[in-house]
């Protein structure tokens, strides 16, 4: 008996080793299994976060049936001429002309008409064309004149004597000639006296304003010399230096706007392109343009500083939209080797039903007026609701709330405000969409507004 127990206890111990292991793993499962039915079951059905939508004002987009393309520079005022009289003949000045007086009359045999009584002529004041500027002394002058005169007389004296023996064959006709030469000189030297005597009185060429009389009473002046200077403003010329890619639409005869100041009134005056320049500045590529401007009542004067109004083209149905609604379009990833260029596309946000949606535009920066700038008609379209206020808040498919503005339905639009409207950053849920960048610099843009308290 001792001998066959012996025999089995190998067997019997193999047994308890198998056993032992399965029977522990057994308990383990049923452990996690109960803890398993302990804990509550996740809810699969749970409702997504809400998202909040974003309050934004729009813009009924709309196309302009005509639009003046047109661009303002600084002028210059200039006079229309400036002349420098000068004195004819050789004298000494006897005195000024007097003020108001008419033109200059002639005596008898047109010798000069002496000095009307009345006040001097002043610097500043206004003359007319042939009014008496200075009298020069003609002392001289009557005595040249008087021989002239009577050089002349005695070769036709001698003329006439020379022609009657002539007739009666006595005179040569050698002789003959030589009366009619001399007799022809000597009037030519009385014409020329008499013209000299005549310049002894110095008259105005034409209606303006006495600017300068350098010469004083009593000085002697040469032929040539500066005596006067007259400014011709009853008409003056708006001078603009005009940029090269401008000038191009400018033409001769075209009439243009000046605004200018005057006493703190803003005023304005329609003048007319009288020349462009053949020659740009080397330096600024500029073209000198003037335009003439009427100027009888004098509010012009002379190196004022006036806004002139060019005028490029006249543009039909062009879609304008705020310069705040447009913001650059983000960068591609492919693109970021050429991310120094220059920025060629915009972006804005338009309303779709009831969602944001970006939009890339392309801008004709040429033409800008009244802060909004011109959208190429193929990327945008009438009727669509542009958002201009709340637009950097919002991402693609992001719902909105138009608080102010165009309705869904077509109301008329509103004039957009700076601020933008929208919810917290902190209400907004993780999955919504990051919106897109904002604004570089001197890239157009409204600023962005802080968000307001919910």
């Amino acid at each position: 008996m001792v001998q066959s127990r012996k025999a089995r206890g190998p067997a019997g111990s193999a047994w308890v080793r198998f056993i032992v292991p399965m029977a522990v793993i057994a308990f383990g499962i049923a452990a996690v299994a109960a803890v398993a039915l302990l804990v509550p079951k996740r809810k699969s059905d749970a409702p997504p976060p809400r998202t909040v939508p974003v309050n934004v004002k729009v813009w009924l987009v709309a196309a302009e049936p005509i639009l003046e393309d047109a661009f303002e520079l600084v002028g210059v005022v200039e006079p229309n001429r400036v002349i420098d009289v000068a004195a004819e003949v050789p004298a000494k000045v006897e005195a000024y002309g007097p003020r108001n007086s008419a033109a200059s009359p002639l005596a008898p045999y047109g010798l000069p008409a002496p000095r009307p009584s009345g006040a001097d002529l002043a610097e500043g004041d206004p003359v007319r064309v042939g009014q008496p500027l200075i009298y020069l002394n003609t002392d001289l002058l009557k005595a040249d004149h008087e021989y002239a005169k009577a050089q002349a007389e005695y070769d036709q004296l001698e003329l006439k004597r020379v022609q009657e023996l002539f007739d009666r064959n006595v005179a040569t006709r050698q002789e003959l000639n030589q009366a009619i030469t001399a007799a022809a000189r000597s009037t030519a030297a009385l014409d020329s006296a008499l013209a000299r005597l005549q310049r002894a009185v110095i008259v105005s060429p034409l209606n303006g304003v006495l600017n300068r009389l350098p010469a004083e009473v009593g000085e002697y002046v040469r032929d040539g010399a500066v005596v006067a200077e007259i400014v011709d403003s009853g008409v003056v010329k708006v001078v603009v230096d005009v940029p090269e890619r401008d000038v191009q639409y400018l033409r001769v005869g075209r009439a243009e706007r000046v605004r200018f100041d005057h006493h703190g009134d803003s005023r304005h005056a329609d003048g007319q392109i009288t020349y462009l320049s053949a020659l740009a500045d080397p330096q600024t590529r500029t073209t000198r343009v003037e335009i003439t401007v009427d100027n009888r009542l004098g509010l012009l004067r002379s190196g004022k500083i006036v806004r002139v109004q060019l005028a490029r083209r006249t543009l039909h149905d062009v879609i304008m939209v705020p310069l705040g609604a447009v913001i650059p379009a983000p960068v591609e990833s492919s693109d970021l080797a050429s991310a120094e260029q220059e920025t060629t596309e915009y972006l804005v946000f338009v309303v779709e039903d009831g969602k944001a949606q970006p939009r890339r535009v392309r801008l004709d920066q040429d033409v800008i007026k009244d802060l909004r700038v011109r959208v190429h008609s193929q990327d945008l379209r009438e009727g669509e609701l542009l958002v201009v206020s709340g637009q950097r808040f919002v991402g693609p498919g992001q719902e909105v709330r138009i608080t102010e503005g165009a309705s869904p339905a077509g109301a008329p639009a509103t004039q957009p405000e700076a601020s933008a409207a929208a919810p917290p950053a902190e209400r907004r849920p993780a999955t919504q969409p990051e919106p897109v960048a904002t604004t570089r610099p001197g890239d157009p843009g409204e600023p962005e507004d802080p968000p307001p308290h919910p």
